[in-house]
C-alpha cells in the first residue's frame, strides 16, 4: 500500500466507530509513510460538498485495497450508523403505505430491476432492521423478474412523496377490488 491508494475496511472495531469509520468504508492513504504502529493514515471522504468523514489512523491489517471504490457506499454505512446511533433522524415521516421515490442508484437495487427514480409504496410497518431498509413495492412497473417487484431500499435511499397518497390508495383499492 502506498499513498493516494484506495482502501476499505474490513473490520468493525470500537476505536475506529469512535471515530465514525466503520466496516466496508472506503478512504484513501492520505500520507506517505505507514508508521512504526502499522497504520496508514486515511481520508474517508463523502461525496460532492460534503465534508469529509475524518482523518483516521487504520492499521494495515484491517483494510484492503480497493482500486474500484465508491465514496456512495461510505456515504451510505455513515448514514446507517447515524441513525442507529440517533445522530439523524430516519426518513421524516416515513411509514406503512407511503409513496416514495428511490433517490440512489445502487447495484443491489438495479439487480432487482430497481433504478433512481423510480416510485414504490412502503409495504411494511417498520424498517426491516437486519436488513437496513423498508420493504418497498413498485406496483408500477415490470421488470424482467417479477411484475410488482418488492425490495428492501436503505432509508437514506429514498424520500417520501406526499403528492402521490391519492394515486396509492387508488391502487391499493383497485388491488382489493381484484
Amino acid at each position: 500500500m502506498q499513498e493516494m491508494d484506495w482502501v476499505q475496511v474490513i473490520v468493525e472495531k470500537e476505536k475506529y466507530a469512535r471515530q465514525g469509520i466503520h466496516k466496508g468504508m472506503y478512504g484513501w492513504i492520505c500520507d506517505d509513510k505507514k508508521s512504526a504502529g502499522g497504520t496508514w493514515l486515511v481520508d474517508f471522504p463523502q461525496g460532492g460538498a460534503k465534508n469529509d468523514i475524518t482523518d483516521a489512523g487504520i492499521l494495515e491489517s484491517d483494510m484492503i485495497e480497493a482500486p474500484d471504490a465508491d465514496v456512495s457506499i461510505t456515504e451510505l454505512i455513515k448514514r446507517q450508523w447515524d441513525i442507529r446511533e440517533n445522530k439523524v433522524p430516519a426518513v421524516e415521516g416515513i411509514g406503512y403505505l407511503d409513496c416514495v421515490e428511490v433517490t440512489a442508484e445502487r447495484e443491489a437495487y438495479a439487480k432487482e430491476g430497481i433504478h433512481k427514480g423510480m416510485r414504490g409504496i412502503v409495504w411494511d410497518d417498520s424498517v426491516t432492521e437486519w436488513l437496513g431498509g423498508w420493504y418497498v413495492l413498485f406496483p408500477l412497473y415490470e421488470n424482467d423478474y417479477v411484475k410488482n417487484p418488492e425490495v428492501v431500499i436503505a432509508e437514506g435511499d429514498m424520500r417520501k412523496i406526499p403528492e402521490e397518497a391519492e394515486r396509492v390508495k387508488a391502487w391499493i383499492m383497485a388491488q382489493k377490488a381484484t
